[in-house]
């Protein structure tokens, strides 16, 4: 997940995303667990990392439903629009859905 998320994304100034060891353990976890709970204080990068999780899980099985959930209904569609633009937009998220 973690090679997924630094070969297709990029940081909001458009570096290379590097997964911080703190982002590396949480996926780890979220591995390991099921039906698992993150909660983190603000600017923690729970957003982006759900959303690289939404883009990754899709990737290796497409027919799965998402829903998302946000604080308010702007938010969410906020980050539907980011799903949707990576997804259409990104040649590299559709390569790496591939490998």
């Amino acid at each position: 997940m973690n090679r997924f998320a630094e070969f297709c994304l990029t940081t909001a100034e458009g570096h290379e995303l590097r997964q911080s060891a703190f982002h590396v353990a949480m996926h780890a976890f979220l591995d390991a667990h099921r039906h698992a709970l993150i909660e983190l204080p603000r600017d923690h990068g729970k957003s982006v990392q759900a959303c690289i999780r939404v883009l990754w899980e899709l990737g290796r099985d497409p027919s799965l439903r998402v829903k998302i959930v946000c604080a308010t209904e702007e938010r969410a569609i906020e980050r539907v629009r980011f799903l949707r633009k990576a997804i259409a937009e990104n040649p590299r998220v559709g390569f790496g859905f591939r490998s």
